[in-house]
């Protein structure tokens, strides 16, 4: 209900495990709340250092959800981070192994093949090349986004996503390929209709 309170006990990081703890109690209505979080409070006296806060039940899940979003928000940067990076760094090899390649593009364009189906054989090329050597990535970012996890999770009280991490993943996955694909393939039309096939045949 919104106006049961939550008895908050902040406990002593240095003292209890080098971190610190939260403990939520519902209050039932007709209960001092003043009074039984004093009677708690003396349970740990002398053991633990304790401040005691009140707050409603909501307040206390909102904040708990802003933590876990930003836990999960940080969590998909990180992924995102590195597989952007490492699919970025294997295109701008294809696209300069591809400069290489003008003298077998021109033969292609001059054998009939259309612009279009070149640029398209080019796609399947740097497909070939990104998705075995993006596996790694993911495996590292999913790695290094749970361990994130963990840890906010002893820290704050890490509360289960909403959506899961496997499912931001995917959608990552798709908007990124969706990207570079459509950079690949622009840029290898632009050239080969840029292309002077004469001139470069001329010159095998």
């Amino acid at each position: 209900e919104p106006n049961q309170y939550a008895v908050m006990l902040h406990l002593d990081p240095d003292e209890v495990g080098k971190r610190g703890q939260i403990i939520y109690v519902d209050i039932v209505e007709g209960v001092d709340q003043v009074l039984f979080s004093q009677e708690i409070k003396n349970l740990y006296e002398g053991r633990y250092p304790v401040s005691v806060e009140y707050t409603t039940k909501n307040d206390l899940m909102n904040q708990l959800q802003l933590i876990n979003n930003f836990i999960l928000g940080l969590n998909n940067g990180i992924i995102f981070a590195i597989f952007i990076a490492s699919i970025i760094s294997l295109s701008s090899i294809y696209l300069v192994d591809s400069e290489a390649k003008t003298k077998e593009l021109s033969i292609m364009k001059a054998l009939g093949y259309s612009d279009s189906l070149i640029a398209f054989g080019s796609i399947a090329q740097i497909l070939f090349m990104i998705i075995p050597s993006s596996l790694p990535s993911l495996f590292i970012g999913v790695l290094i986004a749970d361990l994130i996890s963990r840890g906010g999770a002893q820290a704050i009280g890490y509360l289960e996503p909403s959506k899961p991490l496997e499912s931001l993943l995917n959608i990552n996955a798709v908007y990124i390929f969706t990207i570079v694909i459509s950079i690949v393939f622009i840029v290898n039309y632009i050239k080969l209709r840029r292309l002077n096939v004469v001139k470069v045949i001329a010159e095998i």
